[in-house]
């Protein structure tokens, strides 16, 4: 927990919840904000903050004329990257596993409720296609006005192009953020800037724009000394659902071909045993769960491997089959809605 001490106050909080995690807190992210923002802040006399529910920007309740200088004279925003401590945050994370070339962007400069995400959970509609702060844009067969702008709608660049005349256009040195292109007052592109030396794009981008709305608001407490109005936003993951594989090789056990996996929750049932071979020419027994299961960081499914030892009797060969690892999944296609499994071997 954050001790706030002297006459710092809390302003704005970005929460982070995860349904994986036990304590449903998105603990393993973090938050770097862009040059801009660090600037920014340094600036207003406010201090960042992070813990396992997320990032916190508090106020000097002393240092208030600031705020109310720029407030009153310019546009203001806070961006941060986000970035995660776990190499396999996307293996548990109900996003697509085709993520290549695209961060998440959250911003709350459209939205009118609190959580960043478009829907109830993070998804793919929340993520855009990230480029170097410095590229060659191809121009295919456009002819006419190329115009990029920023996310305030500002004009950046605004150029005539050819294609015929010159094949492609380059953009560079351009601030870290989102980008729209256009062609002929027609979008063609979103995308984020990142800076060209980075060699592993982060998680993604936060903007929190001060709106009209929030500016009045905190103008109005300015000038009557009262205390800041907060801002709590959430972004919201979801763990991913996998279809659950065990692949069980009689190593020790002999006669197990009837064996089957029970469940003691109502709804979870698996396959029966289907004969496969492992990529090592290992002949193995599947069982694959007949539903998608969610990961979990503390997993409450219990299952056992059983098998059949004279009449109707059952032999508890594992009373407990262990979770899938969440460091390997594996996608049945590449389409967006495709199966993903988790898999385990087990010997037996």
């Amino acid at each position: 927990m954050i001790d706030l001490q002297f006459h710092f106050k809390r302003f704005l909080t970005i929460k982070v919840s995860h349904t994986y995690y036990a304590d449903n807190e998105g603990r393993d992210i973090k938050f770097l904000p862009t040059r801009e923002t660090a600037q920014l802040i340094n600036k207003l006399g406010f201090l960042l903050k992070q813990d396992d529910s997320g990032l916190h920007i508090l106020c000097d309740g002393e240092r208030k004329e600031a705020l109310h200088y720029k407030l009153s004279r310019q546009e203001l925003s806070f961006s941060f990257w986000m970035t995660c401590n776990n190499a396999y945050f996307r293996n548990f994370t109900a996003i697509p596993t085709e993520h290549r070339n695209s961060i998440f962007y959250f911003s709350n400069a459209k939205e009118k409720k609190d959580d960043l995400q478009k829907g109830e959970f993070v998804s793919a509609e929340d993520t855009l296609q990230v480029r170097p702060n410095y590229f060659d844009y191809q121009l295919a067969d456009a002819k006419g006005k190329l115009e990029l702008k920023d996310d305030e709608d500002q004009v950046i660049v605004s150029r005539d192009v050819d294609a015929e005349i010159l094949p492609h256009t380059t953009f560079e040195n351009l601030p870290e953020g989102k980008y729209k292109l256009y062609l002929n007052d027609k979008e063609k592109e979103k995308f984020i800037a990142i800076a060209s030396k980075v060699s592993q794009p982060p998680l993604g981008l936060v903007e929190i724009k001060f709106t009209e709305k929030m500016k009045k608001e905190m103008l109005a407490k300015i000038e009557e000394q009262a205390e800041l109005p907060q801002y709590n936003y959430e972004i919201k993951f979801k763990a991913r659902d996998t279809f659950w594989r065990y692949m069980v090789v009689p190593k020790y056990v002999r006669g197990i071909q009837d064996a089957t996996i029970y469940s003691e929750k109502k709804g979870v049932s698996f396959s029966k045993a289907e004969e496969v071979k492992l990529v090592n020419g290992t002949n193995a027994l599947s069982f694959s769960s007949n539903t998608a299961l969610p990961l979990m960081e503390y997993s409450d499914f219990h299952f056992q491997l059983r098998k059949k030892n004279g009449g109707n009797a059952n032999k508890v060969l594992i009373r407990r089959l262990p979770v899938p690892p969440i460091d390997s999944i594996k996608p049945e296609t590449r389409e967006a809605n495709s199966k993903v499994f988790s898999e385990i071997i087990i010997y037996v």
